[in-house]
């Protein structure tokens, strides 16, 4: 019998806890989320907002915009991989993030 692997056994990067603001944009709209984990390769989010899975979406983190695509959803949470993630990009989610235990072990695996 061949068991799938589940989203962790996946994943190539490990995800932290947070609680970070973040903007989700579409092609049509523009709304406000809140990340619940994150990670080198995408995030974690809540949202009541209906969104497809492999849909491209930007999203912003005060002055930072990263581009991302819909993994899968379950219930109201959805899990997003980054596209093209810049080191500059990832300087700025730390420093957006300072002061955070979570971040703080998530600074370390990126540095």
């Amino acid at each position: 019998m061949i068991q799938e692997m589940t989203i962790d056994e996946k994943r190539l990067h490990p995800r932290f806890e947070c609680d970070l603001p973040v903007s989700v944009i579409t092609e049509n709209e523009e709304w406000n989320e809140v990340a619940v984990d994150i990670g080198i390769g995408g995030m974690k989010i809540t949202s009541h907002r209906l969104l497809n899975i492999d849909q491209p979406v930007r999203l912003r983190f005060s002055d930072i915009y990263i581009s991302a695509r819909v993994c899968w959803k379950r219930e109201n949470f959805y899990g997003l991989q980054f596209h093209n993630l810049q080191s500059e990009e990832i300087v700025r989610l730390l420093e957006l993030c300072d002061g955070s235990p979570e971040f703080n072990s998530f600074s370390q695996v990126i540095r």
